[in-house]
């Protein structure tokens, strides 16, 4: 049985190595994403990662990073705090549904690896100080376990129209994911994070 879980292991963090390198061309722990355009270059990096055990309820998990965008700090702000377009750029939203003061339930659908299945939950927007700052709280339960965090974001002008959004999170994981899929935690969170601001930049600039 030991050697089983040993060649399970190996091989979940060999897939993870891969499917890292494939989204972000990148073998660092620490996943670098750059995107150069004609006009401007967009950056995304996931820093300050940590993965560690959180006792019988889990593991416990921080992130942060930066983002710039090419847009003024007021377009970001709204973009990233209307429901519409959080249903188009949040990586596998079915549905995102007002529920009064700042609720919304939330249906994800997630298809990586063994933490794929569809995730149902609430997502809260609090201590909102437009265009500045705000924060979400998510609760959400699926198949393969539940996760449970929040996190703060940070709008702040660089002086030549742009914006960078500072943030930071943690995140409480149970079930299946937190036990089974401690090696493709950190690929997935990246990977998850940066479709969602590639995403954010288009509709930034559609919209300007």
């Amino acid at each position: 049985m030991r050697k089983i879980k040993q060649a399970l292991c190996h091989y979940l963090v060999a897939r993870a190595r891969v499917v890292g390198r494939i989204a972000c061309m990148s073998t660092t722990p620490l996943v670098r994403c750059n995107r150069d355009r004609a006009a401007h270059a967009t950056t995304f990096v996931a820093e300050n990662y940590t993965l560690a055990q959180a006792g019988p309820q889990g593991r416990y998990m921080e992130l942060s990073g930066k983002h710039i965008f090419d847009a003024p700090r007021e377009a970001v702000y709204r973009a990233m705090t209307d429901p519409a377009v959080l249903r188009r750029t949040l990586p596998g939203c079915q549905s995102l549904e007002p529920q009064g003061s700042g609720t919304y339930s939330i249906t994800l659908a997630i298809g990586l690896a063994i933490i794929k299945g569809t995730y149902t939950g609430v997502i809260e927007v609090l201590n909102e100080v437009p265009p500045r700052s705000y924060s979400l709280k998510l609760d959400a339960k699926g198949g393969a376990g539940a996760v449970s965090g929040q996190g703060d974001f940070h709008l702040a002008p660089t002086g030549d129209s742009k914006t960078m959004l500072t943030y930071s999170g943690e995140a409480h994981i149970a079930g299946k994911i937190g036990f089974f899929a401690r090696p493709l935690l950190k690929t997935g969170a990246a990977m998850v994070i940066g479709q969602f601001l590639r995403a954010m930049d288009t509709e930034v600039e559609s919209a300007g």
